[in-house]
């Protein structure tokens, strides 16, 4: 890590940050790779077992806000400074989709909105780290650089440890990434809103990882996105 413009304590920070995230994380990737028969029937709803997973840099950014409180003013607020905005976006994706899936008649549309809601939450947990915590606290060391680090970081959090499945893995996920947190560096720079973050992540994630009309309700709210994110009032949003 690049230790240009970072303080030590600030240095100290990233580090204890990421130790945690991967701490938490680690056995759980780990579990879903080597045992995924044993993963797939934990009793719990799928949307809760990824909570788990992708909850370690929410923790460690937590952990962190405590322990080196001369980071938090770099630290971005759930909402940044509009609870309805970040509402709106949160919120209009997950309706056009449940008005989709009642329209084509498909059978669970009652869960629909409440499993979409805890997806979101999952990647609440990896937004409050990535971007919450630690994009503020590489500032330091130049835009363009931070964000391609946090990328890095971030890859290397998706634990892969056998050999050709870690090639393949930084193949596939690096630039993923690096696209990823650059428009998610754009859009929390403008707003400071975690819960912006979150939703667009999960809804990439849906659409990179779908290929039926899920993948056209995340391209829809793309514009919406950029149109509130344009349009977000300034005002005081870290801490």
């Amino acid at each position: 890590m690049s230790s240009d413009g970072l303080s030590k304590s600030d240095r100290r920070a990233v580090l204890v940050f990421y130790v945690l995230a991967c701490a938490w994380s680690w056995p759980f990737f780990w579990w879903q790779l080597t045992d995924p028969a044993s993963w797939d029937v934990w009793r719990l709803p799928a949307e809760v077992k990824e909570c788990f997973v992708q909850w370690g840099p929410g923790l460690a950014a937590i952990a962190v806000y405590y322990l080196f409180p001369h980071l938090r003013p770099r630290f971005l607020s759930l909402a940044g400074s509009s609870w309805k905005r970040s509402l709106v976006c949160f919120l209009a994706p997950i309706l056009l989709l449940w008005i989709g899936v009642i329209a084509r008649g498909q059978p669970g549309w009652l869960r629909v909105p409440s499993d979409l809601a805890l997806a979101g939450f999952a990647c609440l947990g990896e937004e409050l780290g990535w971007r919450g915590f630690l994009q503020g606290a590489l500032r330091p060391i130049g835009s363009v650089r931070s964000v391609l680090l946090l990328a890095l970081m971030w890859t290397m959090w998706h634990f892969n440890p056998t050999r050709d499945g870690l090639v393949s893995h930084l193949e596939v996920l690096l630039p993923v990434t690096v696209v990823m947190s650059f428009f998610l560096a754009f859009l929390t720079e403008r707003t400071g809103s975690i819960l912006l973050a979150a939703t667009v992540h999960e809804w990439l994630d849906i659409g990179a990882g779908v290929s039926d009309y899920r993948r056209w309700v995340a391209l829809a709210a793309v514009p919406l996105w950029l149109w509130a994110a344009w349009k977000w009032p300034k005002g005081a949003h870290r801490g």
